[in-house]
């Protein structure tokens, strides 16, 4: 199987750091930002006038993130996943990608993924774009080719129907209802 990707706006293949990596490098190459001064803010780096005199602090090549903020990070990469399995009487498998938080950035920055990891859905076509928020306690620069995430492909299975059921068939369950913490932490 083999993934389709286009690079737009000078953005390069993502690539794994080293061979048994499991995830590929998401360079930043543009953003969309909603700033309470100036409403919708969507830049390309690579389309950013900087000869401009009267540069606001969005037409440059970079974008500050500050504490507690969060933006949409455009990457430049669309990608076509393979088509998923032959279905079944119960479901089929299909290929998913998930877009990740690079472990240093989360540890040293306090920066991550907004919704844990981002799933692309099998047939989305568009830029592949990642939700970043700060933690930290510092504004954090994000410069034009940084890497800012991780791309994993994980395959998920997708039933063909999903049945609403008054009560559920006795078995065994040693679990029950509890959860959120029940079993304890030693």
């Amino acid at each position: 199987m083999s993934v389709n990707m286009i690079c737009t706006h000078g953005a390069v293949m993502p690539k794994r750091n080293t061979p048994l990596d499991s995830g590929l490098d998401l360079c930043a190459k543009g953003f969309r930002y909603v700033s309470k001064y100036d409403g919708l803010i969507e830049k390309w780096f690579d389309e950013i006038d900087t000869t401009k005199e009267d540069r606001k602090w969005f037409d440059t090549n970079w974008f500050e993130l500050h504490p507690n903020e969060r933006v949409l990070i455009k990457t430049g990469i669309q990608i076509q996943l393979p088509e998923p399995s032959v279905p079944t009487a119960y479901g089929r498998y299909i290929i998913e990608a998930q877009v990740r938080c690079r472990s240093g950035l989360a540890l040293k920055e306090g920066i991550m993924v907004v919704n844990g990891i981002g799933t692309i859905d099998n047939q989305y076509r568009n830029d592949v774009g990642v939700i970043l928020y700060n933690s930290g306690k510092f504004a954090f620069t994000i410069k034009d080719g940084d890497r800012i995430a991780q791309l994993v492909f994980n395959t998920v299975w997708v039933p063909n129907e999903i049945t609403l059921v008054e009560k559920f068939e006795e078995g065994n369950n040693d679990r029950g209802m509890d959860g959120f913490g029940s079993s304890g932490v030693k």
